[in-house]
Parts: structure tokens; sequence; C-alpha cells
């Protein structure tokens, strides 16, 4: 399974991508901006999206927009993340099942993909 983390932050970046990479048969690809992971999309397929809401430039949900539309056609997962409270009411989404949204916490975002990958393998 291959997840991307999408963050401005290069120190948020490298928790995500030290806590995810301790699951077994879990690669991490990263992007520190929108723009890198939409070249990254396109070019090769990613199962799993885990994106900073709150970057410079398009936002987390801008994000999701692009890569669900017609230019990326990505059908994975996406994890919005944030370290504001308020982002646990953010709704929008509630028509796509594979649409979550969960504060900041690197132990949550892994428990999430953890999650995805055994019930791909069972």
């Amino acid at each position: 399974m291959k997840v991307l983390v999408v963050d401005d932050d290069k120190g948020v970046v490298e928790m995500l991508r030290a806590v995810l990479s301790t699951i077994p048969g879990v690669q991490v690809a990263v992007a520190y901006g929108a723009r890198d992971a939409y070249e990254i999309a396109r070019k090769s397929w990613v199962d799993v999206v885990v994106c900073d809401h709150n970057m410079p430039g398009p936002k987390g949900d801008a994000v999701y927009h692009v890569l669900r539309g017609p230019r990326v056609n990505w059908k994975g997962r996406f994890i919005l993340h944030s370290s504001k409270p308020r982002l646990e009411a953010y709704t929008g989404h509630e028509d796509d099942p594979h649409f979550y949204v969960v504060n900041k916490c690197s132990g949550e975002v892994a428990d999430l993909v953890e999650g995805f990958f055994s019930r791909r393998r069972g």
C-alpha cells in the first residue's frame, strides 16, 4: 500500500513518515504542497492521501477536489488532517465513504491507514 503525505510543514511530514513507515507493507511518499501532490498522484498509484488542511496555496479540501477531478481521477482514500480542533466539524464530503477527517494526531492517522491495509489484505 502506498501512502502520500501532503503537508507544508517538513516536521509534520517527517513525523507522519516515521509513524506510517512502521506499518508492515506501507510505502510512504511525500509532497510539500498541492502541486507536488498532483504530480505524484498523476504519475504513480497512491492508495491513501494524508493531507494537511491549512497549507499555503490550495487548502486540503481543494487538493481533494483536484485529485477526484477528471484531470487526475484518483480513487483512493483521503484523510484530511489539521491541528485546528474546528476541523472535526468539517463537512461537505459526507457522500464520499473514502473521505476522513482527523486532528493532527499521528496515532489516529496510523490507525486509519493500518485499518485500510488490514481490510485490503483480508
